[in-house]
């Protein structure tokens, strides 16, 4: 299924536009929902969850990110086919493959998550990539040893609530042969304790894409950065 929709990061999110509105593209979201319980995609009209996500509306969740959001798009729709995200022209490409060169790995996970294993401050961590997730979160202080401390931030999460993490740093990591880095906040103790048990060490979100192409293709398992431009 080829198509394509317009391509933008707002508020430290991933959003793309339908005839809904503002959707917040979201690869750590199970499922989709919109206000009015239909979802423009692929040239069709779908029918998704209707006026909220996880017990919010999307008032609330439009509140709580800053920004206007009208509909949420989730794995059940964004696992079935090959993304590129293309945040120099600004467009998200479904149904275009991976390239080769410079692809690596990625899995789905226990949860169905693309999972991405990187080095962080020198240490293996198993991460989350979440294009709904504003900063990324380590679930050990030991990636921030002797790591200058950066200002720390308020977050949301539909699942935890509000969010204020003791420790943030800003810390630079490889997807692939590029270099990027997002900040990271020391997860809270109910998000430690959750993701803990599947074994995932880290979240990154989506801050590092802009002037960038990335591709990612949950079912076949691959996952492509392209540099800065």
């Amino acid at each position: 299924m080829a198509f394509s929709l317009p391509l933008y990061i707002l508020r430290k999110h991933l959003f793309a536009d339908t005839a809904e509105g503002r959707t917040l593209i979201d690869t750590g979201a199970p499922y989709t929902a919109s206000r009015t319980g239909r979802l423009s995609w692929g040239g069709s009209s779908h029918e998704v969850r209707k006026g909220g996500y996880l017990g919010f509306d999307f008032d609330t969740l439009s509140g709580n990110i800053g920004a206007q959001v009208d509909a949420l798009v989730g794995l059940d729709r964004l696992s079935d086919t090959p993304m590129h995200f293309d945040l120099v022209s600004g467009r998200l490409e479904f149904g275009v493959a991976t390239p080769a060169e410079g692809a690596f790995s990625v899995d789905t996970g226990a949860m169905g998550m693309p999972v991405v294993n990187i080095r962080l401050n020198g240490q293996p961590a198993k991460s989350i990539f979440d294009t709904g997730a504003q900063y990324g979160y380590v679930m050990d202080e030991k990636y921030g040893d002797e790591v200058h401390r950066t200002e720390t931030f308020e977050d949301f999460s539909p699942i935890l609530g509000d969010l204020r993490p003791t420790d943030a740093w800003k810390l630079g990591f490889k997807l692939g042969s590029e270099s990027v880095e997002d900040v990271f906040g020391l997860a809270p103790d109910m998000m430690r304790m959750t993701l803990g048990t599947f074994g995932f060490d880290a979240i990154f979100g989506p801050s590092w894409m802009p002037g960038r192409s990335t591709w990612l293709d949950l079912k076949g398992g691959r996952m492509k950065v392209g540099p800065k431009k």
